[in-house]
């Protein structure tokens, strides 16, 4: 046995699930800290409509990462998929650090907004190069046999960095009055993001390229055209996957993204009790994912994902009035629908989304 390439797969491993935690810690980290934002850089609305406007500048990161999906992409297929990990890495904790720093509308007016909105499309754009280099990085390292459960190691390492970022703003609410919040708070977790990001890309910079794209360069059989290859010969793959994706993305913003922010501007809870709700129901999810990655590799991928949608259909509804209601029996109950879910569709897409696709490109 090979102790040290033991010692370079486990490196590995640590590295692309730590990334993965970085940059989803500094991606919703804007998501938690809405209210606060949106009073920073868009003063003259208040309560809802401030909201709304935060809402419609993170619209420009979702409109990023097909993007971001496709450039760092076309990088991990040409280049290799450490340079793609790396430059992600990259450039989503300088975004996240600059809006830490940024001045405020009441310093340089729409310049202010403006620059925000720019710095969170960079976040879009490389969350995505993230999340998809990871789940082919880490898919590589452990072969296709565990392929489930390498997708819900990623997952996990998401929901990790959500849970961090939720408990960080918790702490802090708990820490620092409102005021206080409103005026510099807000900014800390964002400035915590640049020792995560240092950390994150050290670790990367340290391991070696995935094993099986080593080999396909040496065989020349890498891609010269990953993106016209992708929508010219397996379009009916990228369509299903989409399709595939947006019930995981539904769900996992209903939860994570909605509920939180409603239950805020509807003063149902305060801000340190929503986060804490939020924290809560992730540290189940991050459990639970990995034992629903097992068993889909033992019955199959695609039969979990559809036991998670026909559940999604019929329980959504009772888990969000479960949420709403106010009771602590409710809430349980919305809770724990959520958790269960979550992870059923999460934990086996990113098995499904590498094994659409050939998992050895061919030459052009």
């Amino acid at each position: 046995m090979d102790l040290n390439l033991i010692k370079k797969e486990k490196l590995a491993l640590v590295s692309s699930l730590f990334g993965n935690v970085v940059e989803f810690y500094d991606f919703m980290v804007f998501i938690f800290l809405l209210k606060y934002i949106a009073a920073n850089f868009f003063p003259d609305s208040c309560g809802i409509n401030g909201t709304l406007k935060i809402f419609s500048v993170s619209i420009g990161a979702y409109f990023a990462r097909p993007l971001g999906a496709l450039f760092f992409g076309k990088i991990g297929d040409q280049s290799g998929r450490k340079p793609a990990l790396l430059y992600s890495i990259f450039i989503a904790s300088i975004a996240t650090t600059c809006v830490g720093v940024l001045p405020t509308f009441s310093s340089i007016g729409i310049y202010a907004s403006l620059l925000l909105v720019f710095l969170r499309v960079l976040q879009g754009f490389s969350v995505s190069g993230e999340q998809g280099g990871a789940a082919v990085f880490l898919r590589e390292l452990l072969g296709k046999k565990n392929g489930c459960f390498a997708g819900a190691l990623i997952v996990t390492s998401i929901f990790s960095g959500i849970l961090l970022g939720a408990f960080v703003c918790y702490i802090i609410a708990k820490i620092l009055s409102d005021p206080v919040m409103y005026d510099w708070g807000w900014r800390i977790p964002f400035l915590l993001a640049f020792p995560l990001g240092v950390i994150s890309y050290c670790l990367r910079k340290q391991t070696k390229e995935s094993p099986v794209f080593e080999q396909l360069r040496i065989q020349c059989a890498i891609s010269k055209n990953p993106i016209k290859e992708l929508f010219t010969k397996y379009w009916i793959n990228v369509l299903a996957l989409i399709l595939i994706g947006s019930l995981y993305a539904i769900i996992t913003s209903t939860y994570m993204v909605f509920i939180p922010n409603y239950l805020t501007m509807q003063k149902t809870w305060d801000y340190a009790n929503t986060m804490l709700f939020l924290t809560s129901g992730l540290a189940f999810m991050i459990i639970l994912i990995p034992f629903c990655g097992i068993i889909a590799d033992k019955i199959g991928a695609i039969k979990v994902i559809k036991i998670g949608a026909v559940c999604t259909i019929f329980l959504s509804i009772p888990a969000i009035k479960g949420i709403l209601s106010k009771t602590f029996f409710g809430l349980c109950l919305g809770q724990g629908i959520f958790v269960l879910l979550v992870s059923l569709i999460a934990a086996p897409i990113f098995s499904i989304i590498v094994d659409v696709f050939p998992f050895v490109p061919v030459c052009l």
